[in-house]
């Protein structure tokens, strides 16, 4: 067994959806080497359903924002993307970039000449990924899918070649989601990262919309940000999970042996799992979590396709940090392997998702 390194879209942001201080930034884009004004692009906080389009002059404002300190994305075709850590302690909540052209554009000569049949196929392995366990085209789609360039290699690695802009329609969570890829690869590490924006869809009728909220609740259950809220909050017996951990276990390495060698995770020092696992306040709605060795996560309340409660097993490169609401602020850090590799944007939440609601 070997772990994957999954970075799913990144939902990077100290967020407070529980309080009501909200602020709002606005500034203006323009072109690095001209100076003027940039209309269209494309600025949203990532992992989120807040995001705007500049203006004809450049200017955009983003109102209502929750989050403490959030990842600012500029999004263009023909420029690079541009991110900015923001936090929501600075006293300037004005904010003006410029942007550096991208060396190469797309053509209408390019995009014709890649729909052969070998793209077709990679577009395949591509969407089996990056969509996750569960997709099928009638769920969920790529509005613009000629826009991925896949490197030429030979074997079996997968790797996009460029950083496109992808419009996807998710109609199994009613969601249209812009997704920003800034790596993809399907090689001995398998990996996705990139920004997303989420707008709801409006739905055909009261029957649609139900089954959206019942769907996205569905894939909140059992999900890497239902597990961490339980672990935050004490929760995991109530939540259907149980957790154990191999100690001596070294990162990359694996021995049948050490299998009779798990832990419990039990509650301790007023429900801290000290023994094994620290799970530490940074600030009033951030965590850091860490151990040493493979964490077991098995959840009870849905079972895989030989009838088994779902397991999924994790190590950490460095701490994990998250916020309380079960969001992962760093999820470069985690080296994942089973049910959890299997998730995809096909169930990919927005930070402003609350299961109760």
């Amino acid at each position: 067994m070997s772990f994957l390194q999954i970075i799913l879209s990144l939902f990077l942001g100290l967020g407070c959806p529980d309080c009501n201080d909200t602020i709002d930034i606005s500034g203006s884009v323009t072109d690095r080497d001209t100076k003027s004004p940039i209309a269209g692009v494309h600025v949203f906080i990532a992992g989120s359903e807040k995001g705007v389009d500049t203006d004809a002059d450049g200017k955009y404002a983003i109102t209502g924002i929750e989050q403490e300190a959030f990842q600012l994305i500029f999004s263009h075709v023909g420029y690079q993307t541009r991110t900015i850590n923001f936090d929501a302690n600075r006293s300037n909540r004005r904010l003006d970039v410029s942007l550096k052209t991208e060396e190469t554009l797309l053509d209408e000569v390019v995009i014709s000449a890649k729909k052969d049949r070998k793209w077709n196929r990679d577009l395949k392995k591509f969407k089996g990924f990056f969509f996750g366990e569960g997709y099928k085209e009638a769920l969920i789609t790529i509005e613009n899918d000629y826009l991925i360039e896949f490197m030429d290699k030979k074997g079996r690695d997968l790797i996009v070649d460029n950083r496109p802009a992808l419009d996807i329609q998710n109609k199994y969570l009613g969601y249209e989601v812009y997704f920003q890829l800034i790596k993809f690869e399907l090689s001995e590490v398998k990996t996705y990262l990139g920004f997303s924006n989420f707008k709801e869809m409006t739905p055909a009728d009261e029957q649609e919309l139900s089954r959206w909220k019942a769907n996205r609740l569905k894939a909140y259950q059992g999900s890497t940000r239902h597990f961490f809220k339980a672990l935050i909050d004490h929760k995991m017996d109530e939540e259907g999970y149980g957790a154990t951990l191999q100690p001596q276990l070294a990162r990359g390495k694996m021995a049948s042996g050490m299998i009779d060698n798990k832990e419990e995770l039990r509650y301790e020092d007023q429900g801290i799992y000290k023994k094994n696992i620290n799970i530490t306040p940074v600030s009033e709605k951030v965590f850091e979590i860490s151990f040493k060795g493979m964490l077991e996560i098995i959840f009870f309340n849905e079972e895989d396709q030989y009838g088994d409660p779902q397991s999924s097993e994790v190590m950490l490169s460095e701490p994990l940090r998250v916020h309380k609401n079960g969001v992962i602020m760093n999820p470069n850090v985690l080296l994942v392997n089973g049910f959890w590799t299997l998730e995809g944007m096909l169930e990919s939440l927005p930070f402003e998702y609350h299961p109760e609601k």
